[in-house]
């Protein structure tokens, strides 16, 4: 029965006598076994590389909210004239936000404070308890006599929200009280470094860093008390570094790279503009141990001025408009797609049929030479 698939037999066999062996076949072997190891590793490589496979959808998520990380330090201005402020699309405003927000005050050389130093006030305790529980302080005009101002801080917010300045800090008692003037002066060589986490609706909106206290007005006017950023003896700047800006869960933000992560932004102005436009997309990532990653990507354009106005330092054609308020403002777009990522390796099966593939080819280009290599040595030899 076995001899009917003679017929069949593709693989022709020579008998031991008929072999011949040349350098010329040695070599092209030795060649053959080498291309085939190094494009066999080759073809393993590949088959153990994820690759990222894109994909833009609509996103048809409804998230209510979304988290802004923030890391950002200003080495010329305290802590204590900073202000950080949010508003959004749907009329949501927060004013001197501190909640999941840590001002941590440094040196003229960039180094944090320790947290013992950065308790102040502490006769403002002793003051307070000495005056009783029923004492009301005056409020020096900016409020009806009936509402009561205890502490400088809430004669500053009263001020602020009538659009006055003080003038002179020694003739409110109760930032007397407090050494205010004494801490602002001990202040105003420092610096200030803000982190932490923003919770802000997930509409188009803005945050910005600007100087003095913010407040809104009666009449729903967003407004700072810059007086004692521009007329304090030490000069102030918005000069900053971002060293994180990112959207969505804190832990998945830090796992990409983020565009303005370790972007500084120099000025020897002290009115100056800065203004980052980002424009966000949600992103999916689906990873090959089957867990999946939600977060944010974003595109920025950056533009900075002068509030005085005049030619622009890096195009003297371009005038820029006069008016503003000295800062670092955010504007923030959500994009209606999301990018879907999914991770993906070659399968198992395509490794061997790339193997087998290989090897069969370099053999038959192998074999191609050797008989030509043959072929070559014959004449040679019929020759001579």
């Amino acid at each position: 029965m076995g001899r009917r698939f003679k017929a069949f037999d593709l693989y022709e066999k020579a008998s031991d006598e008929a072999v011949i062996r040349t350098n010329s076949g040695g070599i092209v072997t030795l060649v053959s076994c080498l291309v085939i190891f190094f494009l066999t590793i080759g073809e393993w490589n590949a088959y153990r590389k994820v690759t990222v496979h894109p994909e833009l959808v609509v996103d048809t998520s409804r998230q209510e909210r979304m988290n802004i990380n923030l890391d950002i330090s200003f080495p010329q201005i305290p802590c204590r004239m900073l202000s950080l402020d949010l508003m959004d699309n749907t009329g949501e405003q927060q004013h001197n936000i501190e909640h999941d927000m840590v001002k941590l005050r440094l040196d003229e050389k960039g180094r944090e404070i320790e947290a013992s130093k950065l308790e102040l006030g502490h006769s403002r305790g002793g003051k307070d308890g000495a005056k009783g529980a029923d004492y009301c302080g005056t409020c020096y005009g900016a409020k009806p006599e009936t509402e009561c101002c205890n502490t400088c801080e809430d004669v500053r917010n009263a001020y602020t929200a009538v659009g006055w300045s003080i003038d002179n800090y020694d003739a409110i008692a109760q930032c007397k009280d407090e050494h205010y003037k004494e801490q602002l002066e001990k202040e105003s060589h420092e610096g200030c470094r803000v982190k932490g986490m923003l919770h802000v609706n997930r509409v188009i909106g803005s945050f910005h860093f600007a100087p003095g206290k913010s407040v809104a007005t009666q009449t729903g006017q967003h407004v700072h008390d810059i007086r004692s950023f521009l007329m304090d003896e030490s000069k102030h700047s918005f000069t900053h570094q971002i060293h994180h800006l990112s959207f969505g869960a804190s832990a998945a933000g830090k796992q990409h790279n983020n565009p303005l992560d370790n972007t500084i932004a120099k000025t020897d102005e002290t009115a100056h503009h800065y203004v980052y436009f980002l424009r966000t997309v949600s992103q999916t990532k689906h990873k090959l141990d089957g867990s999946s990653l939600n977060t944010m990507t974003y595109s920025v354009t950056a533009h900075d001025r002068s509030i005085m106005g005049g030619a622009d330092r890096d195009d003297p054609t371009h005038i820029n408009a006069r008016g503003g308020m000295p800062g670092v403002f955010f504007s923030y777009d959500i994009s209606p797609l999301k990018i879907i990522e999914v991770e993906k390796r070659g399968s198992f099966s395509g490794f061997l049929v790339g193997v087998m593939s290989t090897i069969g080819g370099v053999l038959a280009l192998g074999a191609f030479f050797d008989r030509a290599a043959y072929a070559i040595e014959k004449r040679s030899n019929k020759r001579e």
